[in-house]
């Protein structure tokens, strides 16, 4: 069981959706039953070798090519509480339709300052990494492209939850 209710998954205060279900790098498996990939979890040498040939001239190969390379990030959309944000706001690619990059060549800003749009909020099931390492609302992508989303270690999964 992950939670026993919506109030029990995603908790009214930051502490308390991290604490309070039971969502963690053992139960937030593949479809499969597989753990995801998180940060640090594979430190060979030879596998991070393949990796970084991969990753020469597109993104999308690192992960792509590289089964055990980190693929923690999670596609949610939401806020803390679970909620969609104001439709001004898009953390949902368009919602999902999008496969465009924000333009970051033409505002001087670098990719990977997570703060262009189009982007998706992305949250981790092993809870470790950037933002606030909150399991559906940690911080956004670096766009809404395949090789946006390996830019910063995700492949594009989301959550299905199942009621019991």
């Amino acid at each position: 069981m992950i939670a026993r209710d919506v109030a029990h998954l995603h908790g009214d205060t930051i502490e308390l959706a991290r604490l309070g279900n039971n969502l963690t790098k053992r139960t937030g498996l593949t479809e499969k039953g597989q753990i995801v990939p998180g940060l640090n979890d594979y430190k060979d040498s030879e596998v991070a070798a393949r990796a970084t040939a991969a990753a020469q001239g597109n993104e999308w190969e690192y992960p792509r090519l590289t089964f055990y390379s980190n693929r923690h990030e999670v596609l949610t959309g939401s806020q803390l509480d679970g909620t969609a944000y104001p439709p001004e706001l898009d953390y949902t690619c368009d919602n999902w339709t999008s496969n465009q990059d924000p333009d970051f060549e033409s505002n001087g800003r670098r990719m990977g300052a997570f703060t262009g749009k189009p982007n998706a909020q992305i949250g981790f099931p092993d809870r470790n990494g950037g933002g606030d390492g909150s399991w559906n609302s940690s911080h956004g992508t670096r766009g809404c492209s395949q090789t946006a989303l390996a830019m910063t270690h995700g492949v594009g999964m989301y959550y299905c939850f199942a009621i019991n």
